[in-house]
């Protein structure tokens, strides 16, 4: 079991820490007690056995599903950063541009992001991957962190994001379907019973759940084919507007035309669904598959984000010459008339060695003739 921290760093009690899931439970249980229990027993006693076994069914299918990709959500590690403190020569490499670690590293990091510098956790004092963040609560760094779930007591990362997405459709279907198929038959079979108001208290926690789980799961596929996570969406401007899909190149990738919404790893729809996903009918089902070591690039962001980066890297230096040429000092030439006021600036550098270098080549010039 995880512990789980405040930001202040104190740990947080056992039975707070447990709660949100003991609460999911209860509510998936009283779900099932109104639905197969009070619904589905009623329709066997009043011989609807086949509408009761096809209700039955399509529930338990969602049920099943359910479950299983809430428990794989909360098993399964979201993504464990390796300790990898940089070595004497790593670090000598960082000032030459680039980082070249060991082959034998998990996760490397690329260096043009930052210019040749990794990135460092202050916290866990070791390396951090591109994309990773670290966790106040779980007092770790996490690989491509999206946020802190407390109703799963873990954290949603890499390795997890798939079943947290499948779990939260999952969980969103399974509420409607209940609503849908609670209503016709509160309606065909009305009395006054302590069950019938159990019923309405479950169409009410249906249809809550549903609809909340429901923008949710549209939020979350958002994220999922523009490859990026709740973190990150949360640090780019939001030049988008609440309804990007409806504007015309939206699914393009330019990085001309996305400048500003640091789409570095949207790669396609496709591609970016299947990183996330998986590929084929799987993708629906909450198992393993193989991802990718690193982040994957679009690489026409890349070569936007490197021709910025050159013409800076221009204009500095630019900016540093023309400072140092004011900086040098000035001293009056002879036979310069004084009157004028000012006084001529001595010669550069560069200047004064090309003339001593044309001075010898003419005194060689005249020794040889």
């Amino acid at each position: 079991m995880r512990v789980a921290h405040t930001r202040s760093g104190k740990p947080i009690p056992f039975i707070l820490t447990v709660f949100p899931v003991c609460f999911y439970l209860a509510l998936i249980g009283f779900g099932y007690y109104v639905f197969v229990v009070s619904i589905c027993v009623r329709l066997l006693h009043n011989d609807r056995v086949a509408l009761a076994v096809v209700l039955l069914v399509l529930y338990h299918i969602t049920f099943i599903m359910m479950l299983w990709a809430y428990a794989m959500v909360i098993l399964t590690d979201p993504g464990r950063v390796i300790p990898e403190h940089p070595q004497q020569e790593t670090q000598q490499q960082i000032g030459q541009g680039g980082v070249q670690g060991d082959s034998s590293l998990h996760h490397q990091v690329e260096p043009h992001i930052q210019q040749g510098h990794p990135l460092w956790c202050s916290k866990c004092q070791h390396v951090k991957p591109e994309r990773a963040h670290h966790c106040k609560v779980c007092k770790r760094c996490v690989l491509k962190m999206d946020h802190h779930c407390p109703w799963i007591l873990n954290c949603v990362g890499q390795d997890n994001y798939k079943f947290f997405v499948l779990f939260v459709a999952y969980t969103s279907i399974h509420c409607v379907y209940l609503l849908i198929a609670t209503i016709p038959l509160y309606l065909r079979f009305p009395d006054d019973t302590w069950s019938h108001q159990l019923e309405i208290a479950g169409m009410v926690i249906a249809g809550v759940f549903g609809i909340m789980l429901i923008v949710f799961t549209i939020t979350h596929i958002r994220l999922i084919l523009l490859n990026r996570t709740t973190i990150e969406d949360h640090s780019t401007p939001r030049t988008e507007g609440p309804l990007p899909c409806f504007y015309k190149g939206w699914a393009q990738s330019e990085g001309e035309e996305n400048q500003g919404n640091e789409r570095l790893y949207d790669v396609g729809l496709k591609e970016n669904w299947q990183q996330a996903m998986g590929k084929g009918w799987k993708c629906l089902i909450p198992v393993r598959f193989p991802r990718p070591e690193g982040p994957i690039y679009n690489q026409k962001v890349v070569a936007r984000m490197w021709k910025d980066y050159n013409q800076q890297m221009a204009a500095k230096n630019q900016q540093q010459e023309q400072q140092q040429q004011q900086q040098q000092p000035t001293t009056q030439q002879p036979g310069e008339d004084t009157a004028v006021g000012t006084a001529r600036s001595s010669p550069p550098a560069h200047e004064v060695h090309h003339r001593a270098n044309s001075g010898a080549h003419l005194q060689d010039d005249q020794s040889c003739t």
